[in-house]
């Protein structure tokens, strides 16, 4: 297979105007890659396809719109109902390792200046995903939609098993003077949302009751459940006047049968 060349059907294909034996229509990596002479290509071969598109030839450019493939400025219009700009269909045949539809990786290779925690120094992102809006009365707007999906097959032989829409995870054995967080919500809104307007929202849609909310697996290295880092707003310090219980939350800790709850009410 060439240098930075595209093989189908057991042929390679080139760019236009190659010189090479075969006169095709194609692409190679390190050139510009277009439709019709990529659908030129293939429309050359009946049997099926298979092949890989490389692209570690290429030494990227200095544009900051997507350098190995883009629409550059472009918004690309879709005005079906339903429709996606890309799709894999994939089904993992091995009840051994880990299988991923798309298996991507971001490394940070230079020393970097010290930031302000926010996100805008040296910051190295696998994944940056946005959904935004061009007109008003825009519909929902979700950046990312995860969701696992055993629907009606059962799970009857493994107690061990796990299934979790999102997953996150660090992994880490040299120190570091900043910090870390598994999680991070922020929002950088200017305006509130008149319909309510939270840092976190947990809902139940289903139509069967679960054992609760949250779980928090301990293991005896969880010192503290919350650090509060501003003494403001829900927080007070004060602890001066008479409470009067009106509510409970109901909590509940493994290994024991007793119902405990955490009181609530009004001071005085």
């Amino acid at each position: 297979m060439g240098q930075g060349t595209v093989q189908v059907g057991g042929h390679e294909i080139w760019p236009p105007g190659a010189s090479i034996p075969e006169t095709l229509l194609g692409v190679r990596s390190d050139v510009a890659v277009t439709p019709a002479g990529l659908l030129g290509a293939l429309a050359k071969w009946t049997a099926p396809l298979s092949g890989v598109v490389h692209f570690e030839n290429i030494t990227p450019g200095s544009e900051t719109s997507g350098s190995l493939i883009t629409t550059g400025t472009t918004w690309v219009k879709f005005s079906t109902a339903g429709a996606c700009g890309g799709k894999l269909l994939l089904e993992n045949d091995c009840n051994t390792g880990e299988f991923a539809t798309w298996r991507m990786r971001a490394r940070a290779a230079n020393t970097t200046a010290s930031g302000d925690g926010n996100n805008s120094v040296g910051t190295t992102t696998c994944l940056d995903a946005s959904a935004s809006a061009n007109a008003n009365d825009y519909g929902n707007l979700k950046a990312v939609n995860a969701c696992a999906q055993p629907n009606a097959l059962n799970q009857t032989t493994d107690a061990t098993n796990i299934v979790t829409a999102l997953y996150g995870r660090i992994d880490a054995t040299g120190t570091s003077l900043g910090r870390r967080w598994v999680g991070w919500l922020d929002t950088h809104a200017e305006t509130k949302a008149a319909g309510g307007d939270y840092m976190l929202r947990i809902s139940h849609n289903g139509k069967i009751a679960i054992d609760g909310a949250i779980s928090i697996y301990n293991g005896g290295r969880l010192p503290q459940l919350f650090n509060f880092e501003d003494v403001a707003g829900f927080l007070s310090t004060s602890g001066s006047g008479t409470f009067t219980k009106t509510h409970k939350l109901a909590v509940k800790i493994a290994g024991d049968a007793t119902q405990y709850y955490l009181q609530l009410g009004t001071i005085a």
